[in-house]
Protein backbone atom coordinates (compact mmCIF):
# COMPACT_ATOMS: atom_id res chain seq x y z
CA UNK A 1 0.00 0.00 0.00
CA UNK A 2 2.94 2.59 0.65
CA UNK A 3 4.30 1.87 -2.59
CA UNK A 4 1.28 1.96 -4.13
CA UNK A 5 0.50 5.93 -2.33
CA UNK A 6 4.44 6.66 -3.58
CA UNK A 7 3.12 5.62 -6.79
CA UNK A 8 0.12 7.63 -7.06
CA UNK A 9 2.22 10.86 -5.59
CA UNK A 10 4.00 10.70 -8.73
CA UNK A 11 7.29 9.09 -7.12
CA UNK A 12 9.97 7.68 -9.73
CA UNK A 13 13.21 7.35 -8.09
CA UNK A 14 13.24 6.48 -4.15
CA UNK A 15 15.81 5.66 -1.52
CA UNK A 16 14.67 3.34 0.84
CA UNK A 17 16.29 3.44 4.72
CA UNK A 18 15.35 1.44 7.35
CA UNK A 19 16.65 1.37 11.16
CA UNK A 20 18.37 -2.14 11.04
CA UNK A 21 15.85 -3.92 13.54
CA UNK A 22 13.04 -6.52 12.46
CA UNK A 23 10.23 -4.47 12.10
CA UNK A 24 12.37 -1.73 10.04
CA UNK A 25 14.13 -3.37 7.99
CA UNK A 26 11.14 -6.22 7.07
CA UNK A 27 8.71 -2.97 6.35
CA UNK A 28 11.67 -1.60 4.25
CA UNK A 29 12.11 -5.07 1.94
CA UNK A 30 8.57 -5.40 1.63
CA UNK A 31 8.20 -1.43 0.36
CA UNK A 32 11.41 -1.75 -1.81
CA UNK A 33 10.27 -5.22 -3.86
CA UNK A 34 6.51 -3.53 -4.46
CA UNK A 35 7.70 -0.19 -5.53
CA UNK A 36 10.08 -2.36 -7.96
CA UNK A 37 7.00 -4.24 -9.12
CA UNK A 38 5.25 -1.05 -9.78
CA UNK A 39 8.42 0.51 -11.52
CA UNK A 40 9.47 2.52 -9.07
CA UNK A 41 13.12 2.61 -9.11
CA UNK A 42 15.13 2.25 -5.81
CA UNK A 43 17.89 4.69 -5.46
CA UNK A 44 19.51 3.26 -2.94
CA UNK A 45 18.69 0.87 0.06
CA UNK A 46 20.41 1.44 3.35
CA UNK A 47 20.54 1.62 7.32
CA UNK A 48 20.36 4.14 9.23
CA UNK A 49 22.28 4.49 12.20
CA UNK A 50 19.85 4.87 15.71
CA UNK A 51 22.35 6.21 17.89
CA UNK A 52 23.70 8.51 15.12
CA UNK A 53 24.09 12.26 16.13
CA UNK A 54 23.82 13.46 12.65
CA UNK A 55 23.01 12.27 9.05
CA UNK A 56 24.98 14.62 7.08
CA UNK A 57 27.16 12.22 5.12
CA UNK A 58 23.97 9.94 4.38
CA UNK A 59 22.16 12.85 3.36
CA UNK A 60 24.89 13.84 0.68
CA UNK A 61 24.68 10.15 -0.13
CA UNK A 62 21.36 10.29 -0.67
CA UNK A 63 21.00 13.68 -2.52
CA UNK A 64 23.90 12.59 -4.96
CA UNK A 65 21.68 9.85 -5.86
CA UNK A 66 18.82 12.31 -7.24
CA UNK A 67 15.87 10.57 -5.67
CA UNK A 68 12.87 12.59 -5.41
CA UNK A 69 12.16 10.53 -2.08
CA UNK A 70 13.04 8.76 0.83
CA UNK A 71 10.77 6.23 2.20
CA UNK A 72 11.34 5.40 6.16
CA UNK A 73 11.43 1.76 7.22
CA UNK A 74 11.33 1.88 11.05
CA UNK A 75 10.22 3.37 14.32
CA UNK A 76 10.43 6.85 15.37
CA UNK A 77 12.31 6.18 18.36
CA UNK A 78 15.30 4.90 16.94
CA UNK A 79 16.19 8.84 16.50
CA UNK A 80 13.54 9.47 13.68
CA UNK A 81 12.87 12.87 14.51
CA UNK A 82 16.79 13.74 14.25
CA UNK A 83 16.95 12.39 11.04
CA UNK A 84 13.70 13.98 9.60
CA UNK A 85 15.40 16.98 10.63
CA UNK A 86 18.35 15.97 8.53
CA UNK A 87 16.64 14.73 5.92
CA UNK A 88 14.82 18.62 5.34
CA UNK A 89 18.22 20.23 6.00
CA UNK A 90 20.32 17.99 3.67
CA UNK A 91 18.09 17.66 0.97
CA UNK A 92 15.87 19.65 -1.64
CA UNK A 93 12.82 20.58 -0.67
CA UNK A 94 11.33 18.66 -3.52
CA UNK A 95 11.73 15.63 -1.91
CA UNK A 96 8.99 13.72 -0.12
CA UNK A 97 9.42 11.75 2.79
CA UNK A 98 7.28 8.87 3.42
CA UNK A 99 6.92 6.78 6.56
CA UNK A 100 4.96 3.73 7.89
CA UNK A 101 3.01 3.12 11.24
CA UNK A 102 6.01 3.11 12.96
CA UNK A 103 6.27 6.63 13.11
CA UNK A 104 2.79 7.04 15.08
CA UNK A 105 1.13 8.63 16.83
CA UNK A 106 1.98 11.48 14.76
CA UNK A 107 1.48 14.19 17.10
CA UNK A 108 3.06 13.04 20.34
CA UNK A 109 6.37 11.00 18.53
CA UNK A 110 6.92 12.51 15.12
CA UNK A 111 5.86 16.27 15.65
CA UNK A 112 7.05 16.34 19.48
CA UNK A 113 10.29 14.78 17.97
CA UNK A 114 10.86 16.61 14.51
CA UNK A 115 8.88 19.46 14.76
CA UNK A 116 8.32 21.83 11.75
CA UNK A 117 10.85 18.75 9.79
CA UNK A 118 8.15 16.50 9.70
CA UNK A 119 5.59 19.22 7.69
CA UNK A 120 4.30 17.90 4.53
CA UNK A 121 5.97 14.07 4.99
CA UNK A 122 3.47 11.45 4.57
CA UNK A 123 3.31 8.55 7.16
CA UNK A 124 0.45 5.72 6.54
CA UNK A 125 -1.09 3.40 9.31
CA UNK A 126 -3.53 0.64 8.70
CA UNK A 127 -7.44 1.07 9.34
CA UNK A 128 -10.13 3.27 9.38
CA UNK A 129 -9.68 6.99 11.16
CA UNK A 130 -11.28 7.65 14.70
CA UNK A 131 -13.18 10.55 12.29
CA UNK A 132 -14.80 7.78 10.32
CA UNK A 133 -16.10 5.07 12.76
CA UNK A 134 -19.42 4.79 13.12
CA UNK A 135 -21.67 2.59 15.12
CA UNK A 136 -20.02 1.10 18.80
CA UNK A 137 -17.08 2.77 17.27
CA UNK A 138 -17.46 6.18 16.70
CA UNK A 139 -19.12 5.97 20.65
CA UNK A 140 -15.95 4.33 22.04
CA UNK A 141 -13.73 7.09 20.03
CA UNK A 142 -16.48 9.72 21.50
CA UNK A 143 -16.35 8.29 24.97
CA UNK A 144 -12.64 7.32 25.13
CA UNK A 145 -11.87 11.35 24.60
CA UNK A 146 -14.68 12.89 26.98
CA UNK A 147 -12.77 10.70 29.46
CA UNK A 148 -9.53 11.25 28.39
CA UNK A 149 -9.27 14.94 27.20
CA UNK A 150 -7.71 13.68 24.29
CA UNK A 151 -8.74 10.96 20.90
CA UNK A 152 -7.46 7.60 21.35
CA UNK A 153 -4.24 6.82 19.47
CA UNK A 154 -4.47 4.78 16.23
CA UNK A 155 -4.37 1.19 17.70
CA UNK A 156 -6.48 1.64 20.80
CA UNK A 157 -9.45 1.57 18.38
CA UNK A 158 -8.99 -1.73 17.52
CA UNK A 159 -7.34 -2.60 20.77
CA UNK A 160 -10.22 -2.14 22.61
CA UNK A 161 -12.86 -3.91 19.53
CA UNK A 162 -10.08 -7.03 20.40
CA UNK A 163 -10.66 -7.31 23.93
CA UNK A 164 -14.41 -6.76 23.56
CA UNK A 165 -14.54 -9.62 21.33
CA UNK A 166 -12.30 -12.03 23.74
CA UNK A 167 -14.48 -11.12 26.15
CA UNK A 168 -18.13 -12.43 24.62
CA UNK A 169 -16.20 -15.19 23.50
CA UNK A 170 -15.13 -15.97 26.85
CA UNK A 171 -18.40 -14.96 28.65
CA UNK A 172 -20.12 -17.34 25.55
CA UNK A 173 -17.84 -20.57 26.55
CA UNK A 174 -19.58 -20.84 30.01
CA UNK A 175 -15.98 -20.70 31.60
CA UNK A 176 -15.12 -23.92 29.31
CA UNK A 177 -11.63 -22.62 28.60
CA UNK A 178 -11.04 -25.18 25.43
CA UNK A 179 -14.67 -23.77 23.91
CA UNK A 180 -13.25 -19.89 23.82
CA UNK A 181 -11.27 -20.07 20.42
CA UNK A 182 -14.99 -21.83 18.90
CA UNK A 183 -16.59 -18.92 20.23
CA UNK A 184 -14.02 -15.92 19.48
CA UNK A 185 -14.34 -17.31 15.61
CA UNK A 186 -17.79 -17.02 16.01
CA UNK A 187 -17.80 -13.52 16.25
CA UNK A 188 -20.17 -11.26 13.88
CA UNK A 189 -17.65 -7.93 13.96
CA UNK A 190 -19.45 -5.15 11.99
CA UNK A 191 -18.72 -1.65 13.87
Amino acid sequence: ADAEFAQSQGIKNIYVLNDKEAYGLGVATNFRDAAESLGIKIAGFEAWDPKATSYTSQMQKIKSTGADAVFLGGIICNNGGKLIKDLRAGLPGSVTIFAPDGFTPIDAATIKTSGPASEGMYITQPGIPSDQLTGAGKTFVEDFTKENGKEPDPYTNYAAQAADVLLTAIDEAKAERSNVAQHLFNQDVKD
